[in-house]
């Protein structure tokens, strides 16, 4: 147990959650983001039903497929690898449906974009 018991990681992760923490890191990476080469790719994570909020509560990007609950994660990198936005969407969702303009950084004709088939 490297990390120590499973509690103490979670109650870690909110603390730094409802701190900002993540939020400063990510604001840090980002300013110094190679935008000139962008990457943007997405991946389905499984979700347990009880992640839902029992329906109790707002849109959690969750959706329903054959394999059962899943949230997609799309994110932009930059050339180096350093996360420059994320978006959470229904994981039936279809990429090309993700709403990037509000999180993408500014783009010129000089900027590379590698995308997957799917956007």
């Amino acid at each position: 147990m490297r990390y120590g018991p499973r509690q103490s990681v979670y109650a870690r992760f909110v603390k730094w959650r409802d701190e900002g923490i993540w939020e400063n890191i990510f604001s840090k990476l980002r300013q110094d983001a190679d935008t000139k080469n962008l990457s943007i790719d997405s991946t389905c994570i499984k979700i347990h039903e009880s992640s839902n909020g029992g329906g109790k509560t707002g849109n959690k990007a969750v959706g329903r497929t054959k394999g059962g609950l899943n949230t997609k994660i799309h994110a932009i990198v930059d050339g180096l690898g350093n996360p420059v936005a994320f978006l959470l969407s229904p994981g039936n969702d279809n990429d090309s449906t993700g709403d990037f303009p509000p999180v993408m950084p500014d783009i010129d004709s000089e900027n590379f974009i590698l995308l997957s088939s799917n956007f």
